[in-house]
């Protein structure tokens, strides 16, 4: 199990969950596909539906411009990666992670 930080623009809350491997990655987010987006300090990224823009998703978060300029739509999972393709145990704090949304977003 890996640990991880997951934001969920629905309730909304900032919350630690463990996973395992992508089918649990698309289960926590809550879709079909994903996509990441790459933090800049190299080590984490954020995982997040790949179609939550066009399936309807209502909600969304925004992280500060320095982490990623636009929304992101539905849950967020932020995971730190190993430096060879894989996955590790994040090493950000809920707020740490906190301190990076900007905000969360109503999609109309």
């Amino acid at each position: 199990m890996t640990k991880a930080i997951l934001i969920d623009p629905f309730l909304p809350a900032i919350s630690k969950v463990e996973v395992d491997g992508f089918k649990d990655i698309q289960r926590t987010i809550g879709c079909r596909c994903f996509t990441c987006v790459g933090f800049p300090d190299g080590r984490h990224v954020a995982y997040v539906d790949d179609e939550g823009l066009i399936n309807g998703t209502r909600a969304g978060v925004r992280f500060i411009d320095k982490i990623y300029p636009d929304a992101l739509a539905g849950r967020v999972l932020v995971l730190a990666v190993d430096g060879e393709g894989g996955d590790a145990d994040c090493e950000l704090t809920g707020a740490d992670v906190q301190a990076m949304v900007k905000e969360i977003v109503k999609f109309k």
